[in-house]
């Protein structure tokens, strides 16, 4: 692209929207914004039109203009292109062109009889991709960051490899690690936990998708015992309405002590299905405890906690 159409002028913001002095003060500070950004090949005409080079951009058929935006950088259309005028605002925010960003990106869109999505619905699919992730932080015990946990010196601790047990590489699936480094959480003598809140219209879900398609939720993590000490884990997930009461839970125990090898790791999962609408947010809790009160951390270990939606054909043709 030629370097020269935008070069950073000196000049006052009149002129560098392409105004004449005495009409600077129709100009709205989004297009004085705008202008500095563009340079002063930009101007903009009380929000009528954009030049570029001396070509009319604005005068672009609205179907190539939109195809001209999809090759800008996201962040660049929602907070510079959208300060343009009041036509490249219409363009910046339009549904075809966010659902056409997500699908080239791979970003998962719920593809559901009679859902009704916003132009804003796209937009946060893009950025945050809601049904497509992981929505949980901190998965691979790095630190104690995104976790709460009690605050004395029994709580949950990093371990960089779990000490007494096997290597978890050896049993997790390569996609799940996905070549990175993985650490895990450790407990010690007295039962803790460490827990996540998750709110879910904050990571870009749809309030209708919540409420209408219901998708299942699935929610899992693996976990482990020294091989010389007896230990106890469990998993409890909470979905919550905005009030913060229960809609549905689940409570998952599990006790190594009897396991006849129990430096090997376990998935403990559940997917939550049919709940009743009103799910605003999803509580992430994990914990455990050693059996034979060893001082020290050697209770259970876990990590690569997991909660997602699954959405399914039997989803995408719901009525």
């Amino acid at each position: 692209m030629n370097s020269g159409c935008f070069r950073k002028e000196e000049n006052s913001n009149a002129k560098a929207v392409g105004m004449k002095p005495s009409e600077g003060g129709a100009a709205s500070s989004a297009e004085q914004e705008t202008a500095v950004i563009m340079g002063s090949e930009a101007s903009s005409e009380n929000g009528k039109e954009v030049h570029y080079c001396g070509f009319n951009i604005s005068a672009l058929p609205e179907e190539l203009f939109m195809h001209v935006l999809m090759f800008v950088p996201p962040t660049d259309v929602v907070k510079r292109c959208s300060l343009v005028c009041k036509h490249w605002l219409a363009v910046s925010r339009d549904q075809s062109m966010w659902r056409r960003k997500c699908e080239q990106e791979g970003k998962y869109v719920p593809s559901v009889k009679g859902l009704h999505l916003t132009p804003k619905d796209f937009m946060r699919i893009y950025f945050k991709n809601p049904y497509g992730r992981n929505l949980l932080r901190n998965t691979r015990a790095q630190s104690m960051e995104y976790w709460y946990k009690p605050g004395n010196y029994l709580s949950a601790s990093v371990e960089t490899s779990p000490a007494g047990a096997d290597p978890i590489a050896d049993f997790v699936p390569p996609e799940e690690i996905q070549g990175k480094p993985v650490q895990n959480w450790v407990t010690s003598y007295q039962f803790t936990t460490i827990t996540q809140q998750v709110h879910l219209l904050a990571e870009g879900c749809s309030a209708e998708v919540l409420d209408n398609v219901r998708p299942p939720i699935y929610a899992s993590a693996w976990c482990a015992a020294r091989w010389d000490c007896g230990a106890k884990f469990q998993l409890v997930v909470k979905l919550l309405n905005k009030d913060q009461t229960t809609v549905d839970a689940v409570e998952k125990d599990i006790n190594m002590s009897d396991h006849p090898d129990r430096r090997i790791w376990h998935k403990v999962e559940h997917t939550f299905t049919d709940y009743k609408p009103g799910v605003r947010s999803i509580k992430f809790q994990m914990g455990g405890v050693d059996t034979q009160f060893w001082a020290g951390n050697y209770g259970s270990k876990f990590t690569l906690p997991c909660l997602r939606f699954i959405f399914s054909k039997t989803d995408e043709d719901k009525q």
